[in-house]
């Protein structure tokens, strides 16, 4: 079953998730392509709740690509994600998706499996793969119903979406 248009829905309500850019000008993402148990770099392993921490507030999309091919600007510009605590809220396009993330932090790269509540992705789950670069976060997402990235990689044909996204500034 191709799944590419519910795909887009369900990333243009959760790209993980209104970009305004706010200013920010064009931002390029480099293309990542190592290995997820290379992704966890820093000198001391954060603990789940610090990874919670930080993943708390708004973010908005900067960059992604779906099955190889760059995400359409116009739908990026309409995403916003929040996170609060272990639920998100993810509107696109006027349209809310609710639900909860679970996060694992032991393994070298970071897994998150958001299982939608209300909205588009009620009773679904995603599996992805995260990681903070500086101050990005770097989503994987396999959107269909594939196994969990391994890579922060979106193979040409799939359903891997790489999303990047940034901090929304406070208003």
């Amino acid at each position: 079953m191709d799944r590419r248009p519910q795909i887009l829905l369900v990333w243009t309500l959760f790209a993980a998730l209104n970009i305004a850019m706010a200013g920010s000008g064009p931002f390029v993402m480099a293309q990542v392509t190592e290995k997820v148990s290379d992704q966890s770099k820093t000198e001391e392993p954060l603990t789940k709740e610090q990874v919670l921490e930080k993943l708390q507030g708004k973010w908005i999309p900067v960059a992604a690509k779906i099955g190889g091919n760059d995400f359409p600007e116009e739908v990026l510009k309409t995403i916003q994600l929040e996170i609060a605590k272990e639920k998100y809220i993810v509107l696109a396009n006027k349209v809310e998706d609710r639900g909860r993330t679970e996060i694992d932090v032991a393994p070298k790269v970071w897994t998150m499996n958001i299982i939608g509540e209300e909205g588009p992705n009620k009773d679904r789950e995603i599996k992805t793969i995260f990681k903070f670069e500086e101050e990005k976060l770097i989503v994987c997402y396999e959107v269909g119903d594939g196994e969990r990235p391994t890579e922060f990689v979106s193979p040409p044909t799939s359903n891997v979406l790489l999303m990047t996204y940034q901090r929304k500034p406070k208003e």
